[in-house]
């Protein structure tokens, strides 16, 4: 029977689209571990907000997608295919 977890929320930071790349945009999120976020607003940079997530996951570095799989998605796939309570959001 598989183990019963809590809630685990991660965040992966995207890379930029093309129009974004085109436009010159600036990326404002740093990740300073693998669970805290900065965000810095671009009009004022001394302003910065940290957040924490279980798991954070940046677009710059090539194998995250398969951390995301390993890490996330392997663990409560099990559960989705038995319909147990598990559920996979993406926005």
């Amino acid at each position: 029977m598989p183990s019963i977890d809590s809630v685990k929320v991660a965040v992966r930071v995207r890379p930029f689209s093309q129009r974004e790349k085109n436009s010159g945009s600036k990326c404002v999120i740093s990740m300073h571990s693998r669970t805290t976020t900065t965000i810095q607003d671009p009009k004022n940079p001394e302003h910065v907000k940290t957040f924490t997530f279980d798991l954070a996951y940046c677009h710059r570095k090539s194998k995250e997608g398969h951390k995301i799989h390993e890490e996330m998605m392997a663990k409560i796939f099990p559960n989705l295919v038995e319909t147990r309570n598990a559920q996979i959001q993406a926005a």
